[in-house]
């Protein structure tokens, strides 16, 4: 009689599955800058094969900016599975032109003049924007003052500016 055989076949399949890439993390440092100044975009991706950053490809793990407005950046990583996307702002601050502080008027970054009992005093600097000349409102001269390095005061009149040495405040008086 003939005998029964069991025979079972096996096939072994090896399936590799891609999935879509992850943007583990998209910062700006700083998030706020002054206009005219740089930020850092720094991101962290897993399993993307292309990076691109505003439509433009990038590579790497950062890139620098330095937009003239608040901008938001777009961040796209893509394999073959997909894509994923993420977004930061860096917000860009333009200085005022003019700033009011207690008795000091600040124009584009420096002090132009000191509100005093006598009245306003406008202050004049050198190419270091270290107080020299001050004039009254009707730009008669009524005070001088020059600084040797590193701030000492050399002369000049009585009638002198409590800014020193590159515009830096004097806290003796």
């Amino acid at each position: 009689m003939p005998q029964k055989l069991d025979i079972t076949a096996i096939n072994r399949y090896s399936v590799s599955v891609t999935q879509k890439p992850v943007i583990v993390s998209f910062q700006s440092a700083p998030s706020q800058i002054n206009q005219g100044n740089n930020a850092t975009l720094n991101w962290s991706t897993q399993g993307a094969t292309s990076l691109t950053l505003k439509g433009m490809p990038v590579t790497g793990t950062s890139v620098l900016v330095s937009p003239s407005q608040t901008t938001t950046y777009l961040l796209i990583a893509t394999n073959s599975a997909g894509t994923a996307t993420a977004s930061v702002t860096v917000t860009v601050v333009i200085p005022e032109a003019f700033v009011w502080r207690k008795n000091l008027i600040y124009g584009f970054g420096q002090l132009i003049c000191e509100d005093r009992p006598s009245g306003r005093v406008y202050l004049q600097g050198d190419h270091l924007g270290t107080p020299s000349v001050l004039t009254n409102a009707a730009g008669t001269v009524i005070g001088r003052q020059k600084s040797l390095p590193f701030g000492e005061r050399m002369g000049g009149s009585d009638e002198k500016s409590f800014r020193r040495f590159t515009n830096h405040e004097d806290g003796t008086q």
